[in-house]
């Protein structure tokens, strides 16, 4: 896969994944600005009567066009007022004007779902109770429960289906090396917050987080709960010597934040798509819909904002400050994951599990170096590499100079150090540190040694633009193998060696 896609290749890649898919992000990866928003004001179930309302900030002369999802089609302003008869079901209404359009739910009856069976593993449940929650790192956490009233139109128990299959999606990223509560289960627990918003206490037993107090009375938080649940996730992360407690501070950041919107989005794109599996209706695919394209658009716009600004790489939070300087980068990261994710060749999860498999290799060596306690030039320097190789892993290419035009400062043999780490550890992997490249630099031709025997083994050679400039299958493993660099311009290129596509090494060779 070439990060460097020309747009007619990404308008393919966009119809086949829009084709094998119901869900995707693509489309808004391209949107200009929303004009076109619509809103319902009220619903009166009695006499089937809605009043809606909108906007569109380009101010058309031209009245728009209503379809009330009942065979009513009408040209009109804002607002409208509409009577449905039928009120045992629930209505989509769609409002178009100049080529943009927009759409809501009327809700005349809470969208049904089938209460399937999901694993008792990794089970969500919204606090009913106040209670100490016990501590394995900070303070106990005193939670505060909700109260019936506190929910809408979607009650405690289809919010904590939904969430408990968000966690079960996200449980299987890790191939189960997250920590378990007394070694079983990592069971989840929702308490109310004191303020608006959501934030993750993921080290209590069992793990929690908090959502504000309106966060399932109208439209519940979906995008919150996956996001929240992903900094659960991504913080009791490898089970051997979890990343929580071990980045925090002002430095977190570029990990915690980009891996909660990473798996909090992909856990939205693979629930949606999985809607009918896990007994979610039409009408609460709907609504799962609205929360995660927003959520995402949220991160688009962070992406494009860091970009049209040519804002400098920042992975240190300043505390003296009311603004957080890391967004753009984390944006960035969390954006171009998602968007890649879905053009290249492999289903959204197959990545989000590599990503996973790589900071599963997270040590105290790696601790060390992440540097958390510091707003040093190393730090900053090995926090931007580790990202950069856990994407490059993640996608079986070298994103090092993608990364550098966008100011990440990236040490190469840190990058290099990591990606023989982990491609050559021992957990399920091969060994193969025997193998070796020489002569470098070179003039004219590199030998490749001690390749595995008994399996198909690629090599490829790209310049630092990631352009490939050589794919080929080792004919005969077993002997060395001779490339020709004649007729390459002195310079610095990447030679990636690949068992059955998995990344074994990289090196860096100098052409003179």
């Amino acid at each position: 896969m070439n990060r460097y896609l020309a747009s007619f290749g990404f308008f393919l890649a966009l119809f086949a994944k829009i084709s094998a898919q119901d869900f995707s992000y693509l489309p808004l990866v391209q949107e200009g600005t929303v004009h076109l928003t619509l809103f319902v004001e009220k619903v009166d179930n009695q006499s089937g009567q809605v009043h809606i309302n909108g906007s569109d900030t380009r101010q058309p002369n031209v009245p728009f066009l209503w379809n009330f999802g009942d065979g009513t089609v009408i040209l009109g302003w804002f607002p409208q007022d509409h009577t449905y008869n039928d009120k045992s079901r629930n209505y989509v209404v769609t409002v178009s004007s100049d080529g943009e359009s927009a759409s809501t739910l009327i809700l005349f009856r809470a969208p049904e779902y089938v209460p399937v069976e999901l694993p008792n593993r990794s089970l969500v449940m919204v606090e009913t109770k106040e209670r100490t929650l016990i501590s394995r790192w900070y303070d106990p956490v005193e939670t505060r429960r909700f109260n019936p009233e506190d929910f809408g139109v979607l009650n405690r128990e289809c919010v904590q289906h939904v969430a408990s299959a968000m966690a079960n999606i996200q449980l299987e990223y890790t191939n189960n090396k997250v920590w378990f509560c007394d070694n079983q289960s990592f069971n989840q627990i929702i308490y109310k917050a004191g303020t608006s918003g959501g934030y993750s206490t993921w080290y209590t037993s069992p793990p929690s987080f908090a959502v504000g107090s309106d966060a399932f009375r109208n439209q519940v938080w979906w995008n919150t709960l996956s996001h929240e649940m992903g900094h659960n996730i991504s913080l009791n992360f490898p089970s051997a010597y979890h990343i929580g407690g071990r980045i925090d501070g002002s430095a977190n950041a570029i990990y915690s934040e980009t891996m909660a919107q990473i798996l909090g989005l992909c856990t939205g794109y693979d629930l949606i798509n999985q809607a009918k599996q896990f007994g979610l209706s039409d009408d609460l695919a709907y609504l799962l819909r609205g929360e995660f394209n927003n959520g995402f658009r949220i991160v688009r716009d962070g992406y494009r904002s860091y970009i049209q600004n040519l804002a400098p790489f920042v992975s240190w939070n300043d505390p003296s400050t009311l603004a957080d300087e890391t967004f753009g980068v984390f944006m960035t990261l969390a954006f171009e994951f998602i968007k890649w994710a879905e053009q290249s060749d492999e289903k959204v999860s197959w990545y989000v599990t590599r990503l996973m498999d790589f900071f599963s290799y997270f040590d105290k060596n790696w601790e060390d170096q992440y540097d958390r306690s510091s707003n040093s030039q190393e730090g900053n320097s090995f926090r931007s590499t580790l990202m950069v190789a856990a994407f490059s892993f993640s996608f079986k290419e070298d994103l090092r100079d993608h990364y550098r035009a966008l100011n990440f400062p990236i040490d190469d043999k840190v990058y290099l150090d990591l990606m023989n780490q982990v491609t050559t550890g021992s957990e399920g992997l091969k060994v193969w540190s025997e193998i070796s490249v020489y002569p470098n630099p070179t003039s004219d031709f590199i030998t490749i040694s001690g390749l595995p025997r008994g399996t198909e083994v690629k090599v490829t050679i790209r310049d630092l633009t990631g352009r490939e400039m050589i794919s080929m299958i080792a004919a005969e493993p077993s002997k060395p193998l001779s490339i020709d660099f004649t007729g390459f311009k002195a310079g610095i290129y990447v030679v990636g060696i690949y068992e059955s596509e998995r990344i074994l090494r990289f090196f860096q060779i100098i052409k003179e």
